[in-house]
């Protein structure tokens, strides 16, 4: 039986609500996946978390900070953590 994954807005609305409480909270890809969406770690569900955090960046709700030599993270917009 094939596992029954979160749609888009419910795991946008997880991953906001997860950072809310925590306006200085930043993370990565994958520890948001395993420490924010706990157990909910198979491909299928990463790609379905890819798409919403490259959904929220480009609806400027989030910011992919990415530095050079290390891996990107992620992290509330200024003006959308209140």
């Amino acid at each position: 039986m094939k596992e029954c994954y979160p749609d888009r807005s419910r795991t946008a609305r997880d991953i906001l609500s997860h950072i809310s409480g925590r306006p200085e909270g930043q993370d990565t890809f994958d520890n948001i996946v395993t420490w924010w969406l706990k157990g909910q770690e198979s491909e299928e569900h990463r790609t379905l978390v890819k798409e919403v955090l490259d959904d929220l960046v480009t609806q400027g709700r989030m910011k992919r900070i990415q530095r050079e030599g290390q891996v990107p993270y992620y992290r509330v917009h200024s003006d959308h953590s209140k």
